[in-house]
Order: C-alpha cells, then structure tokens, then sequence
C-alpha cells in the first residue's frame, strides 16, 4: 500500500513539473498519450531555455528526472563553474547539456557507447550551443577491452557486459587520465547495469574522485547496492541511498567525500 501510494504520487507530481517546467508542455503530454508515435520531437525548459530534441516518452521523461528534478544534484550543490565532470552513460545528452551550463568554465567528459544515443547526444550539444563538453562513443568500465552485450540489453540501451567482441570499452583510469590534473570533481553514472563493473572492479580508481551520483540497477546482475556502498565506504566517501519509489531495484547513490 505505501509502494502504491509513493508512486502514484510521484507520477502525480511529475505531471506538475512537466506542465509547469516546459514551454508548450500539452504537445510533450501528447508524447505519453499516444505511445505508438516515435518521431523526433523538441522540448524546452521554460525557466533555462535548455532546448533537447526526444525521440519518444522516455526521452522526455529522463529531461523532467535530470533537469527539471535535478536527480542527480539532489544530495549536492550544483557544479561549481570551473569543475571537471564525467557523465557515464550520457544518452541523448540531458545531464551533459545540464552539467556544461551550470559550470561554463570547467570540462565535461560524456560516455555514450550505442550509436543512435551517441549521435542525439551531439545533436542536443549542438543545439545548446555546448562547446565545454567531449563526447566518446564508448562504454565506460573498470578495464580496457570490447565487450559483448548480454542478450536482450542493446535495444534496451543497457551496459551489461558479457565476454567477447563488440562494443569498446575504456577503462575508468584512462577516462580520468584525460581530464585536466587527471582528477574529477563530479562523476554522474547511468550505465544500466554496469556501475557494479566501474565501481567494485575499479575501486583503485576512485580517490581520484570527489563525487558520486549514480543510478544503481539491481535486478540487471547478481549484485547489489550494499555492495555499492560498502565499497564506495571503504574508499573514504560518505554515502546515502535513495530507492525509486517506483520500482523496488533501482534508486541513487551519493557518494562525497568529507
């Protein structure tokens, strides 16, 4: 009954912000209301103009969660102008738009490995005028190499890997080692799966990290997110869990150091 009632009112007040928080939002409603159309579209924040071209609901849905909730500054201060960011699992460019515009003289570093997602992404910098950010069309891991998606997780835009060939990966010591002073500021990770990856077989890399905020996706592998926390723990960070009040295996982690 309280799962129930928790997601019911947050998609209650996700309608709010969707007709409060956009430009001309009945033609973004239409999106949700007829499901089956799949065409480009645009949408625009009323309050920062921040413009994105969406393909579908979802598109429009992850906007409202990263710029109009701000999901993954909910723990933290926004960007200091002049921080370094890594955006994992960058998508059609939501939080890599969001992130430049809030610190204009620092760097941001985005991760797209899925073609159609990497090409939105340069569309929607573009379209911002964003010219602080690079994008890489690879996956992020704890190690160099390619890797074979799961069964089923390509259409799905999900990062969990298997062995073999196929999509490229770059290891989390060399995506910091191109950022300036080879540090980050700001880590956002959205990678569907593969944070367990990153973060538990990458841990050696993580002091070169102040902040992180990621979306943990449990039911996608055999890990969980106390594994998450433990190991951010033992890295010297100060972490807090948000569940999804939706859907029982997915939610946030913050992770700062004190």
């Amino acid at each position: 009954m309280k799962r129930a009632l928790r997601k019911y009112g947050y998609y209650s007040r996700s309608i709010v912000t969707l007709l409060t928080g956009l430009r001309a939002p009945l033609s973004t409603i239409a999106l949700f209301l007829v499901p089956s159309r799949v065409v480009p579209t645009t949408i625009t924040l009323r309050r920062t103009g921040l413009s994105f071209e969406v393909r579908e609901p979802m598109d429009a849905w992850v906007v409202k969660e990263t710029c109009l909730d701000r999901d993954y500054f909910r723990d933290f201060a926004e960007p200091a102008p002049d921080w370094r960011i890594l955006d994992i699992g960058a998508g059609l460019g939501d939080f890599t738009v969001l992130a430049a515009s809030l610190a204009p003289d620092g760097v941001v570093h985005a991760y797209e490995p899925f073609a159609d997602s990497f090409a939105l992404l340069g569309r929607n910098l573009r379209r911002n005028g964003i010219t602080t950010a690079t994008i890489h069309n690879e996956a992020a891991a704890a190690r160099d190499g390619t890797r074979a998606l799961l069964p089923g997780r390509a259409r799905a835009g999900m990062q969990v890997f298997g062995p073999g060939e196929g999509i490229e990966a770059t290891s989390l010591a060399r995506i910091l080692d191109r950022l300036p002073g080879r540090r980050c500021d700001f880590m956002k990770i959205d990678c569907e799966g593969g944070e367990f990856d990153l973060i538990l077989n990458g841990a050696d890399q993580l002091h070169r990290v102040d902040r992180i905020a990621l979306e943990y996706h449990e039911a996608l592998t055999n890990h969980t997110s106390d594994e998450l926390i433990a190991c951010l723990r033992s890295e010297g960070f100060v972490v807090r869990r948000a569940r999804n009040p939706v859907h029982a295996n997915t939610g946030f982690l913050f992770a700062e150091r004190p």
